[in-house]
């Protein structure tokens, strides 16, 4: 049996630990949320979904069973708390059938941290106001889609992260100044999480689902858009 060591964390608080992990026990209670759901998991469940920025039961109900037992840290005896926790708010696990593509996640996880902030709050908020879309990786990068018509979507380019709708140039909006030369879109560039102002994505969002141009039928029409009564 390995005799337990006396260490010290960067905070220096002393506390006795047999394995080589770093975590002070201390310093882990001081910080474990005492009003939300995470507060009723371990520290290593709890580390693992802030890590993928899981802290509200909303943003959980995304995400399949499955997915979260994969996450470095989950243990199954987890489950059944972030289920309850999820029952009691009015909400599931995703599963499997009706879980919308997450290929973003990969996306977003792949961008240096910065870049991963911006790309989560706009998925996510995506997500909230586009229920019915459909999202995939499209020519490589984030894209939602209502009935196979793409409506909005970010990738990154050299002037940061470029958030595009589809149908943009129509919506009226001064921020959403680059427009393209040939086509109806319009987008915006971040580079930090702070410079999105969710009201703005929201009223942006509400108007990508009203104001919406044909490209599901381009090909078809020669390059001629039309706009879909909605």
């Amino acid at each position: 049996m390995t005799t337990p060591k006396l260490k010290t964390c960067v905070n220096g608080h002393q506390f006795y630990k047999s394995s080589d992990c770093p975590s002070c026990p201390i310093c882990e209670q001081q910080r474990k949320p005492k009003d939300n759901f995470l507060a009723l998991i371990g520290a290593p469940a709890r580390r693992a979904l802030e890590r993928e920025g899981i802290t509200t039961l909303k943003k959980l109900s995304t995400y399949t069973e499955k997915e979260i037992l994969n996450l470095h840290g989950m243990g199954k005896s987890t489950l059944p708390k972030l289920f309850n926790a999820l029952k009691e708010a009015g909400l599931k696990f995703s599963s499997e059938n009706t879980a919308t593509h997450t290929e973003y996640r990969t996306y977003n996880d792949s961008q240096n941290s910065e870049d991963k902030q911006i790309c989560n709050l706009l998925a996510e908020t995506i997500n909230q106001q586009l229920k019915e879309a459909e999202n995939k990786l499209w020519h490589g990068h984030p894209v939602w889609f209502i009935n196979g018509n793409p409506i909005v979507g970010y990738s990154k380019q050299k002037n940061g992260i470029r958030l595009m709708f589809w149908s943009g140039a129509d919506f009226e909006e001064e921020k959403l100044n680059v427009r393209g030369g040939k086509f109806k879109d319009a987008s915006i560039f971040f580079n930090s999480v702070t410079e999105i102002n969710i009201k703005d994505l929201k009223r942006w969002l509400k108007k990508s689902k009203e104001i919406q141009w044909d490209y599901k039928n381009i090909v078809k029409r020669k390059g001629k858009l039309v706009r879909i009564e909605t």
